[in-house]
């Protein structure tokens, strides 16, 4: 499947300064979400230091938004665990 902007849900720190916290359900799989490209329908909305949860078919995994250029595509790294 592709990415429904319908799916990202705002919770959390909703003010500046600070990233803001998504929750992303999905039935995609964690290697797909995780896939160059996946989160560029959410360009506008997703902002550098943002956190997304994703919940996927096979898990749910934490993510960073690392990078977001103004040409509308956005870079996602997988969230270290502690």
């Amino acid at each position: 499947m592709a990415y429904n902007d319908a799916n990202l849900v705002l919770t959390g720190n909703q003010q500046d300064p600070g990233p803001f916290y998504w929750v992303y359900t999905t039935s995609d799989t964690v290697g797909t979400v995780e896939g160059g490209g996946y989160f560029s329908g959410a360009f506008g909305r997703l902002r550098l230091g943002d956190i997304i949860r994703a919940a996927c078919s096979n898990g749910t995994e934490m993510l960073r938004v690392t990078d977001a250029r103004t040409s509308g595509s956005l870079s996602i790294n997988t969230i270290e665990a502690l």
